[in-house]
């Protein structure tokens, strides 16, 4: 079994996928990518087969008896029901681990806590790496994280990962469509997001680091990461030159799927309106102030 356990907290289009494969290829650390498997679609696996043709998922499926959960929208939920969907949402946004422990219902944390323990112990199992130690979840979801803390799971810290607003927005209008309809509360979400998710720093062992950090120095980066998680650093060449025989089966964007150590800054260029809208709503963004920022 693994040793210690670590979650990457994000929003979508931060990086997630690109943290969790070099995470990942440390022969002591298993990171899936950025999500559990949809419900709603067949998603291509990073082994190159569907999710539904995996033998991986397959079994992790199984040990947690998936099924049950086939109206939601991935294989586990991210965080119990306390009372339904939307106010679920609007709790678990604003609500911290203490109070989450007393409004959700017992039976609720219990059930909660055994689906993940379940889902983690069949990862190990499943994955071909029993020499690792350490699981990097990546999920992303801040309030999965903290539903877990409330339910008694062993957090052993946080990884919060950031991306400036003005790239994150323009990366979500790519796919979603430009258009204030997506602008705007996309950028409030943001904003929400990595406020509940810099609590973490009052819980448990925390560090934030910053996408352009990551991209513009990668081996320190990843100096202070494999720290964190209490593992021999390595450097990306290194990382890259392990080429593991496993397949990774991870959920997340697509073009690493042959990844060859090649890290690509942003380059998307805004207007002077969509830059001051971006730091109006997405608040002040500071790359060198946020990148490996622990609590002192």
């Amino acid at each position: 079994m693994f040793e210690r356990r670590y979650f990457i907290v994000a929003q979508n289009f931060h990086g997630t996928t690109l943290l969790s494969k070099l995470l990942n290829d440390h022969p002591e650390v298993v990171s899936l990518g950025d999500t559990y498997p949809s419900n709603r679609i067949d998603q291509v696996c990073g082994c190159g087969r569907c999710v539904s043709e995996c033998p991986f998922w397959a079994a992790v499926s199984d040990a947690v008896d998936a099924e049950r959960y086939r109206d939601h929208p991935h294989l586990l939920p991210d965080y119990p029901r306390i009372i339904g969907d939307r106010v679920d949402r609007v709790l678990y946004n604003g609500l911290g681990p203490k109070v989450l422990q007393r409004v959700i219902p017992a039976s609720a944390r219990a059930g909660f806590a055994r689906d993940f323990e379940a889902f983690e112990a069949a990862v190990w199992e499943h994955s071909g790496r029993p020499e690792a130690t350490v699981f990097v979840d990546g999920v992303k979801s801040i309030s999965r994280v903290y539903a877990l803390m409330a339910s008694g799971v062993r957090v052993d810290g946080v990884i919060h990962l950031w991306r400036g607003p003005g790239d994150y927005i323009k990366s979500t209008m790519k796919q979603k469509g430009r258009s204030r309809r997506v602008f705007l509360p996309r950028m409030v979400e943001y904003r929400l997001f990595h406020r509940l998710a810099r609590r973490a720093a009052g819980h448990v062992p925390y560090m934030s680091l910053t996408y352009e950090g990551l991209t513009y120095s990668p081996d320190e980066t990843l100096k202070a990461l494999f720290g964190l998680v209490g593992v021999e650093p390595r450097s990306v060449a290194e990382l890259v030159a392990e080429k593991k025989e496993q397949p990774w089966h991870f959920m997340g964007n697509a073009s690493l799927f042959h990844f060859d150590g090649t890290i690509r800054p942003s380059r998307h260029a805004l207007t002077l309106q969509e830059r001051r809208l971006a730091r109006l709503l997405g608040g002040r963004y500071d790359p060198k102030r946020l990148h490996l920022r622990s609590p002192s």
